[in-house]
C-alpha cells in the first residue's frame, strides 16, 4: 500500500506541475485511455498504476506497444499528456523471411508456407493428404476488413477497440465478400482454408509437436480463453479491453501462426458434408453448415482444442467467430 501511495504522490506531483488537456484521438482511446473515459488525463494514469499493482492488466494497458504491461507504459502515458507525443507503433508480429507479404490499403499481412503432409481425418477413422499451400500468419484484422469493406462488421461497436483486433461478428458469405474484393485488388485466389488445411496448419504441419492447443498444451501460452472467475464477466471494460485481442500477441505454434487457439473462432471454406472447395452457387453452401475452429476469447479450454470445432449455417452470424486467409492447396 505505501509503495501505491508514493508512486501515485509522486505522478501526481509530476502531472500537476504542467496544465494538462484531455485528448480524445481514437489512437490514444485504443491503447490509453485506460479508465475507459472517452480522453486522456489524470485518471488514466492512476488507473493504470492499480491495474500494475493489482496485476489486472489486459491489452489497452500496454500503453507503449512492447506487449507487456509495466510500469514503463505508466511513463509512456506521462510523456504523452506533457510532450503530447504518441510511440504506439504496432504493425503486428515480425514476418519470417520465408513468408510471401502483401500491403492492402496500408495494411501488411503476412501468408505463411506450409509444406504438404497427413493429417487424421475429422472422424479419426483414417488419415488425408494434404497438399502445399499458404496460410494468414494472423486472424484477419479489423483495419484490413473496415479499409476494404469501408465499414466495421461487428454489431456492437465496443468490440472495436484497435485496427489489430481481429475481425468478429461475421458471417460465412461475409467473409467471401472481402475476400472477393481482396482478390480483386492483389489478382490472387485467397479463400477461407479448408478443413483440413486449418487442422493440419494449426497442428504446426510436419514440425507438429502433437500439442491439442496450437502450439502448446498450456493453454495460457498461445489463447486468449475464458479463465478467470465469472465475476469479471460482468464487467464491461474487463469485456471489451481483454476480449478479441490484438493478434500475435500470444505465442506462436510451430509454423509461426498466431491465435490459432482463442480470440476467436476462425470459419473454414467447406462444409461438413463436402471436404472441396465448390463455386459459391452450388447450393452446398446453403444446404450444409460450416465448421469453425479455434474457440474464441469466450469459450473454456476444451472448446479451443485444435480438433474441437462448431457448425453455423454461412448465413449465420456466431457472436464470436472471425477468419484467416489461405492461398492454393486445392
Amino acid at each position: 500500500m505505501k509503495k501505491t501511495f508514493y508512486l501515485r504522490k509522486s505522478v501526481l506531483a509530476l502531472l500537476a506541475s504542467v496544465l494538462l488537456f484531455p485528448f480524445s484521438s481514437s489512437a490514444i482511446r485504443i491503447h490509453g485511455d485506460v479508465a475507459y473515459s472517452n480522453s486522456i488525463n489524470i485518471t488514466d494514469v492512476t488507473a493504470l498504476i492499480d491495474h500494475i499493482f493489482m496485476d489486472y492488466v489486459s491489452a489497452i494497458d500496454d500503453v507503449n506497444g512492447d506487449n507487456r504491461v509495466t510500469i514503463s507504459d505508466v511513463t509512456a502515458l506521462i510523456n504523452y499528456l506533457l510532450t503530447g507525443e504518441w510511440r504506439w507503433a504496432y504493425h503486428g508480429p515480425a514476418i519470417p523471411d520465408n513468408a510471401e507479404v502483401f500491403t492492402v490499403e496500408g495494411y501488411t499481412f503476412a501468408m505463411i508456407p506450409v509444406e504438404g503432409g497427413f493429417v487424421r481425418t475429422t472422424g479419426g477413422n483414417g488419415e488425408k493428404y494434404v497438399e502445399d499451400f499458404y496460410i494468414g500468419q494472423t486472424e484477419v484484422p479489423m483495419g484490413l476488413w473496415i479499409a476494404l469493406m469501408g465499414s466495421n462488421p461487428s454489431s456492437n461497436s465496443v468490440f472495436y477497440q484497435s485496427p489489430w483486433q481481429p475481425v468478429n461478428h461475421v458471417s460465412w458469405w461475409e467473409c467471401q465478400e472481402f475476400i472477393a474484393k481482396l482478390n480483386e485488388i492483389t489478382g490472387r485466389e485467397f479463400h477461407l482454408p479448408l478443413r483440413d488445411q486449418w487442422r493440419y496448419a494449426a497442428k504446426g504441419g510436419k514440425y507438429s509437436h502433437g500439442y491439442i492447443y496450437a502450439g502448446s498444451n498450456t493453454p495460457e501460452e498461445v489463447a486468449w480463453i475464458q479463465t478467470d472467475p465469472p465475476e469479471l464477466y460482468d464487467n464491461t471494460m474487463f469485456q471489451s479491453s481483454i476480449f478479441f485481442v490484438i493478434v500475435g500477441l500470444k505465442a506462436p505454434n510451430e509454423l509461426g501462426l498466431y491465435d490459432m487457439s482463442g480470440n476467436v473462432l476462425e470459419w473454414t471454406y467447406n462444409s461438413v458434408q463436402v471436404d472441396t472447395i465448390s463455386p459459391l452457387d452450388s447450393e452446398e453452401h446453403r444446404r450444409w453448415p460450416k465448421t469453425l475452429y479455434g474457440g474464441s476469447a469466450y469459450n473454456m479450454y476444451r472448446d479451443c482444442k485444435i480438433d474441437n470445432g462448431e457448425t453455423h449455417y454461412a448465413g449465420e452470424i456466431p457472436m464470436y467467430c472471425g477468419l484467416r486467409l489461405a492461398l492454393g492447396g486445392h
